[in-house]
Parts: C-alpha cells; structure tokens; sequence
C-alpha cells in the first residue's frame, strides 16, 4: 500500500508543483451570488456583492444580479467583470465609495442594471440591511459567495491576539455572518447556493502562517457542515480552496517581519495565473453546483498526497518543498 501510494506521488518529490499549490493570499472580497434556475436558461441572473470594508467584500446574486464589496480590484472585482459578462445584475459594496463607484462604472459597461451598497461584513446589521434590500428590490438571492479575506503572517510566539481577532473576524466570522443572513432568505425562496472562498491554506498548512491557516481551515469546516445541514433546504453550499495566483496582497496582510511579508508577496507576485483566471474556474464550479472548488490541478493533487500517504511521509514531501523554497527566496531577493 505504500509503495504504491509513494508511486502516486512520485511526480511531485521532483517538480516545484508543491510550491505552485501553497496557500493563496486571496484579496479581501467577500462575496455572494445568486440565481435562479439553470444558468444557461435564466434570462435575469442577479448577482450581488456587498464590500464591507476596505480590506473585505461580500457579493450575493439572485436571477441575474450581483452584490459585490471590495470589488475594485483583485478576486472580487474579476468575478464581478465575470458574472456581469454573463448577463448578470451586480450590485457592489465597499466601505472605500470611490473604489465602489469606480468599479459600479465598470460593471455598469457589462450590465445596465448594477448597483452598489456600503457594507461591512464585520457588521451583522449591515449585511441583513443588504439582505433586506436585495428581497425588497430584487426579490431575494439564489447564490451567495462569501469572500472575505485578509492575511496574516508571523510565527506563532510573535503574532498578538489582537491581530488573531482582527483575521478570525474577517476571515471566519465574515462568512459565517454572510452564512447565518442569507440562510433564512434563500430558505424562504425553497433553494439557492452559499460559495464561501477558502485558500489551499485551509487544506496544506504552512508554518509562520497559522492564523490564516486557521480562519480557512475553518471556513472549510463551515461549508462541509452546511453541506449536510442545509440540504433538506435545497441549498446547495461549495466551498473555493485557490492556490497562489496574482493579486493585491499589500493592502490586506500583516506580518511580523518585513523579510516575511517581502517573502510573501513575491510568490504571490511570481504567480503563473492572474484573479481573471481563477474567477473563471470559480464561475465554471459555481454553475456545476461542485461542493469542492480547487482552482489549481497542483493544489488539488497536493491535498490528495495528504489524505492518502502516510503522515510522515508527507511531511518529509513538505520540508523538501520549503527548503527549496526558501532557497529561491534567498538567492532571488527581488
């Protein structure tokens, strides 16, 4: 059995795929989608997408429209472009209005009907005045994505609660509000789908990260367990799990060492995929109703050499690939 399983894996002890399938610092969006039948026969989808904060977004959608928050730029911004593509109504928030006016333009280009709200996903009564305007204004919402997201960096001696707090409330407690809000609506409408964003982070562990590792790995739990607690409901939940891809890192990470936070930045930097890409595979999993969405193959085949080798054996896979990278890093300071 194990010689077996180390044939599986014998392609990723040689390659840098474990580097490509390390955790991604997705910028902060938190998002909600939703619609109302079968994608390709809704001739009105509406997508909403509510931001928040400046360092968070959120976005829901219902029969053809889009709420969408820290969509200005990064992830949030891509899906929205993506959905508002597709015919879709997207309505986007933000704490930061000129970014959300800006962005609210861009979509308008796509689709007439956007529109933009301020919220903040820190804020329960935020959301459910969003989630009260979307029932009064669009009658409700069928897909909700959640995607809040900020990163923190340190070793776990070093980091402050206070800075725990500040990630565990944007990072899991923004999806979970985003969750327990929109719940009762799409109950109320007999169905609909809650996506909530993760990272690879939540799945294969880095050191010097642990609280963001953490937030997704719960964000990950969240969505299995509403998996099975809101199927009776006809809400179907999925949850994204991306690897490392380009996006704008600086504004939503806190590190405990300018060496650290440079290190960061320049694999997010260095990525071989751009938010429009991953959007896309977000977008093409969302229509599939895929409860697991993983937009990159390396990350996808590094959590399976987790669930299936021997523990040991992973971990000495894993110290091979940060030592290699590690050493990159030192000989590529720029």
């Amino acid at each position: 059995m194990r010689a077996k399983a180390a044939n599986r894996c014998s392609d990723l002890r040689e390659s840098s795929a474990g580097l490509r399938a390390l955790p991604d610092f997705v910028g902060p969006d938190w998002v909600r989608v939703i619609q109302r039948g079968p994608l390709a026969e809704s001739s009105l989808r509406r997508l909403n997408w509510l931001a928040p904060m400046s360092i968070t977004s959120t976005t829901a959608a219902h029969g053809g429209s889009d709420l969408r928050s820290a969509c200005a730029s990064g992830l949030g911004r891509a899906l929205a472009q993506r959905y508002a593509r597709a015919g879709w109504r997207v309505c986007i928030g933000d704490l930061d209005l000129a970014r959300c006016n800006a962005a609210l333009t861009a979509m308008q280009a796509l689709s007439p009907a956007c529109h933009a709200l301020v919220c903040d996903v820190t804020r329960e009564a935020d959301l459910q005045s969003a989630a009260d305007w979307l029932r009064q204004n669009w009658d409700g919402v069928d897909v909700v994505i959640n995607n809040a997201g900020v990163a923190l960096m340190g070793d776990i001696a070093d980091v402050p609660l206070t800075d725990w707090q500040w990630i565990v409330d944007i990072n899991l407690l923004g999806v979970v509000r985003g969750c327990k809000v929109f719940t009762p609506l799409l109950r109320a409408q007999g169905g609909g789908q809650l996506v909530n964003i993760a990272s690879m982070a939540g799945l294969i562990h880095l050191p010097q990260a642990a609280a963001y590792n953490a937030t997704k790995a719960a964000v990950i739990a969240l969505s299995e367990t509403l998996q099975l607690e809101l199927e009776a409901d006809r809400i179907r939940v999925s949850v994204v799990c991306p690897s490392f891809f380009r996006t704008d890192l600086a504004k939503n990470m806190r590190a405990n060492s300018v060496e650290l936070e440079n290190q960061t930045k320049r694999l997010v930097e260095r990525a071989r995929v751009g938010a429009g890409v991953i959007a896309e595979r977000i977008f093409d999993g969302v229509a599939r109703g895929a409860t697991h969405i993983l937009t990159h193959p390396e990350g996808s085949i590094a959590w399976r050499l987790k669930r299936y080798l021997p523990y040991r054996f992973y971990q000495s896979i894993m110290r091979r690939t940060l030592a290699r990278v590690q050493a990159r890093m030192r000989r590529q300071p720029g």
